[in-house]
């Protein structure tokens, strides 16, 4: 009987530990920052095409960061490439260029050093990255985030707002007029009140930009509706 109860007593305890386990906050997860927030000292790891290993945002010694989220898929972000390299030769020290993605090292360094066709790139590349992406949250790429050289947080961008112009008025005084991109929640309609949808519900609606709107992704979703009077088919 009392070997019974020991038994039951520690399945039990396994029982809580475990339950624990799960629901236990990652003690190492960032805090997103806003514009105007200063960046925590970080030591980040899997640098490459530096002279070392890792990099210190706030030790770079450079007046401007520039930090370039991308992805080997996003054609958008390779697009950029070509222009990023000409202006961190063009500004040199006074501003520094960091290229950072998710995935591996074991995919990203190749697929660089084909598409850089052997040519020596002038910007450091961070892999494996989860650090600066707890920092800077956002959704759509090629996405850029303005750093002074201290960390503070300037702006986040898209690449239309990465210009010779834009940097040299943000080197001069760290304020310009940039068009911030700001990444939409896409669980919920878009530009549409709340108060229409109450007692409204809405099945489908178009939108007409004169210009692209920075934050909002691109693309073609075909939806096939199908019952015993109608075949439907739209394109959004």
């Amino acid at each position: 009987m009392k070997k019974k109860i020991l038994m039951i007593s520690m399945a039990t305890l396994c029982l809580f530990f475990r339950v624990t386990a799960q629901v236990a906050i990652p003690a190492n997860v960032l805090k997103p920052l806003r514009i105007g927030e200063q960046a925590p000292a970080l030591s980040l790891r899997n640098v490459h095409n530096y002279q070392t290993d890792k990099i210190e945002l706030d030790k770079l010694g450079a007046k401007l960061i520039i930090i370039d989220f991308w992805a080997t898929w996003c054609t958008s972000c390779l697009a950029n490439f070509p222009k990023l390299e000409e202006l961190q030769g063009q500004f040199k020290d006074k501003v520094q260029f960091l290229s950072v993605t998710y995935q591996q090292k074991a995919l990203v360094i190749p697929f660089l050093k084909k598409f850089h066709k052997g040519k020596t790139s002038a910007i450091p590349v961070l892999t494996d990255d989860v650090k600066l992406h707890q920092l800077f949250p956002h959704k759509g790429i090629p996405h850029y985030v303005w750093l002074d050289g201290t960390g503070k947080l300037l702006a986040t961008t898209s690449g239309k707002q990465v210009n010779a112009d834009n940097i040299q008025k943000m080197l001069s005084d760290n304020k310009t007029s940039l068009k911030l991109k700001i990444d939409l929640d896409d669980s919920k309609p878009m530009f549409i009140d709340t108060a229409l949808l109450k007692y409204n519900v809405i099945n489908h609606y178009s939108l007409l930009f004169r210009n692209a709107y920075d934050g909002l992704g691109t693309g073609v979703m075909v939806m096939e509706f199908h019952n015993i009077n109608s075949n439907l088919q739209f394109c959004v």
